[in-house]
């Protein structure tokens, strides 16, 4: 197999080894949204125990709930970009001689 072949090879299972990246992320957000539902539930019966006040049980709520959005769409904006940009640049270094264009330029999404 010439050595062109065994990179293209290389980078079409990179490529392939990417989606598997972003399956994984989306999974384990899902992961993390159904853990911050257990979260509330259970401040939802620790916290009136503790504290009377409704009003500062939702916004601790609110805020915990912030803060997994915030952080949840920085890591996969992070991810998704990161992965983009190796494939889009593996891709035009095995590309046959081929013209750049704008659509192979990676994405970013954050």
């Amino acid at each position: 197999m010439a050595a062109s072949a065994k990179v293209r090879n290389a980078t079409r299972r990179v490529i392939e080894q990417s989606d598997a990246v972003l399956d994984q992320t989306e999974a384990s957000q899902r992961a993390a949204i159904v853990a911050i539902r257990k979260f509330i539930d259970r401040l939802d019966d620790a916290v009136p125990a503790i504290v009377d006040d409704r009003e500062l049980r939702k916004l601790v709520v609110h805020a915990v709930a912030d803060y997994y959005e915030d952080l949840s769409m920085t890591t996969t904006g992070f991810v998704v970009g990161l992965v983009r940009r190796t494939t889009a640049t593996l891709s035009e270094r095995t590309a046959p001689d081929q013209t750049k264009t704008s659509a192979s330029r990676p994405h970013n999404d954050y």
